[in-house]
Formats: C-alpha cells, sequence, structure tokens
C-alpha cells in the first residue's frame, strides 16, 4: 500500500477519475464499496489469486 497523502496531484487526479468511472460502471458509489467489503472478505483473497475470480460458477 502506498499513502495516498503522499501521491502528487496529478496522481490524485487520476485515481479519482479511475474511481469514479469503476462506481459508475458498477452501478455507483455504494455498489463499489459493497463489492469490495465482500471482496476483503473471501479467504483467500481474490485479490491476490492467480485465477483472479470472484465467484464459482454453480454447476448447474
Amino acid at each position: 500500500m502506498c499513502n495516498f497523502n503522499k501521491q502528487s496531484d496529478d496522481t490524485k487526479s487520476f485515481l479519482h477519475l479511475f474511481l469514479k468511472k469503476a462506481a459508475e460502471c458498477v452501478g455507483g458509489e455504494n455498489f463499489l464499496l459493497e463489492l469490495i467489503e465482500s471482496m476483503r472478505g473471501i479467504r483467500p483473497n481474490p485479490l491476490i489469486l492467480k485465477e483472479k475470480r470472484l465467484f464459482q460458477k454453480s454447476a448447474s
């Protein structure tokens, strides 16, 4: 992790725009935060898995 406050203004602007667009893609800020919280609760963490999958497909 890096310290957000130590980043340049250009980097902060880029991250703000990136997260804003990501939130729009998933249906809003609350949905994005809910998705992030659900990923944090999964063990092993899907953000560091080699397969990088969030959900298992059911065998139906």
